[in-house]
């Protein structure tokens, strides 16, 4: 089999992160990839990891191959022109029939992945639910994201000052943020450097609310804002240094942060649902939150997000604090697991292989309707992977 996957490649987001160990893992189990780059001309090819510069160098013939592309479905129909094409993205906001999002393209989300699309990947169920709700009639699969084992590494923490709460990712109302700020606030002052919270986020979002965020903390001594365009191994220092990782998002499809810091060993406390809650939710401190409207709170998504509980945020914090040393050890024990279960090549052996067999033998192989293992799934745990010789 060839797979083409096709994003925009920046290695210090979340799109070129998961790109970087698709295809790596892809290319541990035997699978020839390409890598369809969208801006190319920004890319370094000599600095990319050698299985990204491999797939990005490799040719290809559409017809022969099955494309994965990771982008909003507004991108599918200039894009996904394969033998066998796959969306890959996900929905996070409710709405029977127009949730999800709108944008200036004149096509709904919903209708490019029933156009364009013979399948499509989501990263959680309560994705594909809400892209189903919304009108999507492709065969959804599921693929959940997934840590790097070798960069997320446990720590135990202990109670400590400055008694750290942190953040890591888009700064942004959809991402709680302007809640968390205020909840802490109230729960530990705006002057106590006992405590401090750090928000760390890249360049790419600063169009939504930074300026709002940037207001919000001119007047503390005890909230730090950084913006860097660095990658994972950057972003785990902060999660490693953070008592609390906080994460009261109104919408995730996936989430990957809070999977990312419960791996660390860090106390998360995010809210009670999206993306990442069905795989992680009995190892973290819910957060409270109910359906309400987005209405003019984001530029494009529509329908209802989830709505932390402003009390809810500001106990769990007081609770945490409280208790810090039993919720710490419970969460060291935590990312033990969360790095069994959730490591990028367990989730690609479990979810995307057994898929892309399928579609070798319906699309490629000609053996539609049988529901069988192949001998190579059957023997991907043979294979070394490439973090085994590390």
């Amino acid at each position: 089999m060839h797979v083409v996957y096709n994003c925009y490649y920046h290695d210090f987001t979340a799109m070129g992160i998961i790109a970087n160990h698709i295809i790596e893992e892809l290319t541990n189990a035997g699978i020839t990839v390409s890598f369809n780059v969208f801006n190319k001309n920004e890319v370094d090819i000599d600095k990319c990891t050698p299985a990204v510069k491999k797939a990005i160098l490799t040719e290809y013939d559409p017809m022969d191959c099955v494309g994965i592309q990771f982008t909003y479905p507004d991108m599918y129909g200039e894009y996904l022109k394969y033998r066998v094409n796959v969306g890959y993205t996900g929905a996070d906001s409710y709405g029977t029939p127009r949730g999800w999002y709108l944008t200036g393209n004149p096509t709904l989300p919903q209708d490019s992945c029933n156009k364009f699309c013979h399948y499509m990947l989501t990263p959680s169920d309560y994705s594909r639910k809400i892209m189903k709700s919304c009108g999507v009639t492709t065969p959804i699969e599921l693929y959940p994201h997934g840590i790097d084992p070798l960069i997320f590494t446990p720590r135990k923490r202990i109670p400590t000052r400055p008694f750290t709460v942190a953040l890591t990712g888009e700064l942004t109302k959809r991402k709680g943020v302007p809640d968390l700020i205020e909840a802490f606030i109230d729960v530990v002052g705006a002057q106590n450097e006992d405590f401090q919270l750090v928000l760390r986020a890249n360049t790419h979002m600063t169009y939504l609310q930074s300026d709002l965020i940037k207001e919000m903390v001119t007047k503390t001594k005890n909230i730090k804002i950084e913006w860097k365009d660095a990658g994972q191994s950057d972003i785990v220092s902060y999660m490693h240094n953070a008592h609390i990782f906080a994460w009261p998002s109104l919408a995730d499809w996936a989430g990957m942060p809070p999977l990312e810091a419960c791996a660390t060993g860090a106390v998360v406390m995010a809210t009670d649902s999206n993306g990442y809650f069905e795989f992680i939710g009995d190892k973290i401190i819910s957060i409270k939150s109910s359906r309400q409207p987005v209405g003019n709170q984001h530029p494009y998504l529509l329908g209802d997000w989830n709505q932390p509980d402003p009390y809810d945020i500001r106990c769990k914090l007081i609770d945490i604090i409280n208790n810090y040393e039993k919720y710490s050890d419970i969460a060291y024990e935590n990312a033990f697991k969360v790095h069994e279960e959730f490591s990028w090549r367990a989730v690609t052996e479990k979810y995307l292989l057994p898929f892309l067999d399928k579609i070798d033998r319906i699309h490629f192989k000609n053996i539609s309707g049988i529901d069988i293992t192949s001998d190579r799934v059957r023997d991907l745990k043979r294979i070394p992977s490439i973090l085994d010789k590390i």
